[in-house]
């Protein structure tokens, strides 16, 4: 059965008129650094379950490809196609304007480099009709990199269409799509997003966009993530088998006909 997990240092969301969210802007500061889960051992003991270091040796891994102007590839689009399993793709800061990319291969992670986040700009292009980005490879990570402006003919153009494999979202930025991730409905799939901003739903009153959308993927994990300025649809919408939410803040300033800030239709009670 499907269950919706907890850990109990996430924010207190109080209600307001049927909805569950804050009714001013999150605090200004950025997303809490992660360093562990707080679980309730079967005794009803609260513990502290140590972040995995492992993370932090994936995101120091040197890069095999550095992607931006001056580079030898200056595109995005360039290097979603030259990619290979086991690529480390960092990409430097600025904006890319129009240049959607489909990343099928394994073992990925794709960054930007310090200095500054690079930006995907849809500017009326997406990858396949769906998305600025669409990833279906094996074990994906994605790192410090914001994505704006999906839209597509269908209405639902996201930042990131997710269709495959296990992807991990760090410290990303999803403003102004029509849906900032949206996944395919398969179990074998997981999602983990952590340290990461989702905001500015399109001004839309024809269609219900939702800030982060996710299918009847296996897992989905939300840590240390911030998700504001909805517009009708919901902050987030999960069908996950297993939701976790940690440390994530919602902010919802009140509009007219707003669904709640999250929708979990598929899952059970709290655990």
């Amino acid at each position: 059965m499907p269950r919706l997990g907890w850990l109990t240092n996430a924010w207190l969301l109080p209600f307001h008129g049927g909805r569950v969210g804050y009714p001013f802007s999150p605090p200004s500061s950025p997303a809490p650094n992660y360093l562990g889960e707080i679980r309730r051992s079967p005794d009803g003991q609260l513990k502290t379950v140590s972040a995995d270091p492992k993370q932090a040796a994936v995101a120091a891994k040197p890069a095999t490809m550095v992607v931006g102007p001056g580079e030898k590839i200056t595109t995005i689009t360039e290097a979603a196609r030259l990619a290979q399993d086991g690529e480390v793709i960092e990409i430097r800061p600025g904006d890319y304007h129009g240049q959607p990319a489909i990343w099928t291969k394994n073992e990925l992670i794709i960054r930007g480099s310090t200095g500054g986040r690079p930006v995907m700009l849809a500017d009326g292009k997406s990858a396949e009709g769906k998305a600025i980005w669409v990833v279906r490879g094996g074990k994906v990570r994605i790192e410090n990199i914001e994505f704006r402006g999906g839209r597509v003919a269908s209405r639902n153009g996201a930042g990131i269409r997710f269709e495959k494999g296990n992807l991990t979202v760090h410290s990303c930025a999803f403003l102004d799509n029509e849906m900032g991730i949206l996944t395919a409905n398969s179990p074998e799939q997981t999602l983990e997003v952590i340290d990461s901003e989702f905001g500015d739903a399109p001004r839309d009153k024809n269609d219900l966009h939702h800030l982060l959308y996710v299918g009847g993927i296996g897992k989905f994990v939300l840590r240390g993530s911030r998700l504001s300025n909805g517009y009708l649809g919901h902050l987030v919408k999960s069908r996950a088998r297993k939701t976790i939410f940690c440390t994530t803040c919602w902010s919802m300033a009140p509009v007219a006909g707003l669904l709640t800030s999250w929708s979990f239709p598929m899952a059970a009670l709290p655990t």
